[in-house]
């Protein structure tokens, strides 16, 4: 009996434990790493959907925002330019940003919040199972925006080191796009279902341009000095005195 009751609660616990994996695993709809095979999908976001069809992109030119602190807005878009059917309707479930695995370093974290709240799930800073090596995301879940609240909505992130100091503070540090200047962030945008996953880039704002200097006036060279003299033969109209001079 007490050999049955064991077992009993074994496979009790074998289940529980399955079950949780696999609430997780929908919770956040993301790969069973055991189901994919590492470099099968070479290129951002290293899932396989649809990464121009959607209504949910980035401004292009994120904002510092105090101490390793910076911020995105989103842009809703519904024109035939940015998506075609249930993606232009499709609510904003999920954000994941490509970053540089130097970033994993145990303890170091990112705290996200919209339009200044905390996400309901925290960032999380994961490898990507189905990417090459090396390849690596910045995970923001369970959004619960839609077209409506999405729109101008700003995502920020705190970087934090751990204890030690190791870790990623900027954004040149934290983001990956091959192509584009140092400190440009990608992001792909996901429904629930993640089948749309519209793909844009964030960067630095440029720096004003320089100010206009005037240019600077030379003073102007003497090239002939000339002295009026009357003439030999005083003969109008060749006379000049004062009165002649302060009448013309």
């Amino acid at each position: 009996m007490a050999s049955f009751a064991k077992a009993a609660f074994t496979l009790a616990t074998v289940l529980a434990v399955g079950w949780a994996l696999s609430a997780h695993a929908q919770e956040y709809n993301e790969y069973d790493p055991s189901a994919v095979t590492p470099g099968s999908i070479p290129n951002f976001p290293f899932r396989d959907c649809n990464t121009t069809n959607g209504a949910y992109r980035l401004a292009p030119v994120w904002r510092p925002s105090g101490s390793n602190t910076y911020c995105f807005k989103i842009q809703v878009s519904q024109d035939a330019l940015s998506c075609t059917g249930a993606c232009c309707s499709a609510d904003l479930h999920k954000i994941e940003f490509n970053v540089s695995s130097s970033c994993l370093v145990a303890g170091a974290s990112v705290v996200a919040t919209v339009n200044g709240v905390r996400t309901r799930v925290g960032a999380t800073l994961d490898k990507a199972p189905a990417g090459p090596v090396g390849s690596a995301v910045l995970r923001l879940t369970q959004l619960g925006l839609d077209t409506t609240t999405a729109q101008d909505a700003e995502v920020c992130l705190t970087l934090k080191t751990n204890r030690g100091g190791q870790g990623c503070t900027t954004l040149e540090q934290l983001c990956s796009s091959p192509g584009f200047p140092a400190g440009t962030c990608t992001a792909a945008m996901f429904d629930v279902a993640c089948d749309c996953c519209p793909v844009s880039q964030a960067g630095q704002a440029l720096p004003p341009p320089p100010p206009v200097i005037p240019p600077v006036l030379r003073p102007c060279d003497v090239c002939i000095a000339a002295t009026i003299v009357p003439p030999a033969n005083d003969v109008r109209p060749y006379r000049y005195d004062s009165a002649t001079c302060a009448a013309i």
